[in-house]
């Protein structure tokens, strides 16, 4: 199913772009990227949802998860379910790294989402080069 984008959103999906390239830097650590990029994407999240609602201020204090903001987001615009997991991973993994400890090999978290991220064709179109960091997958 295509969505149909209004110029509006297209608009602000390339101020938010912006934003993350000014917050994100390729020289960052890949914990600081997956963290900001974790935030922004819930941004965003929750921007869709609130784009759709006869009054967004109604679920100000719903307290939405991550996870419940993914699933509303693809409810209302259609999302596919491979995208969506890919969203899913980013939230895995930033929640791995946010509650344990000693979350294990950061760098290998971090391959393995970016492998994930490289087999998805919709995320192939944003590649200029193959990345060293994750930054262009979140």
């Amino acid at each position: 199913m295509a969505v149909k984008i209004s110029e509006d959103a297209k608009r602000k999906f390339e101020v938010a772009q912006e934003r993350f390239s000014r917050l994100v830097s390729l020289d960052s650590d890949p914990v600081l990227v997956l963290l900001k990029g974790h935030l922004l994407i819930e941004e965003q999240l929750g921007l869709i949802i609130q784009s759709h609602l006869a009054n967004p201020g109604a679920i100000k204090d719903a307290r939405l998860s991550f996870s419940q903001k993914l699933h509303l987001a693809k409810a209302v615009i259609g999302m596919s379910a491979d995208f969506v997991a890919l969203i899913a991973e980013v939230n895995r993994v930033r929640n791995k790294l946010a509650h344990q400890a000693e979350p294990g090999d950061v760098i290998q978290l971090c391959a393995r989402f970016i492998q994930q991220c490289m087999s998805h064709s919709q995320m192939k179109k944003y590649l200029a080069h193959e990345p060293s960091q994750i930054e262009w997958a979140l």
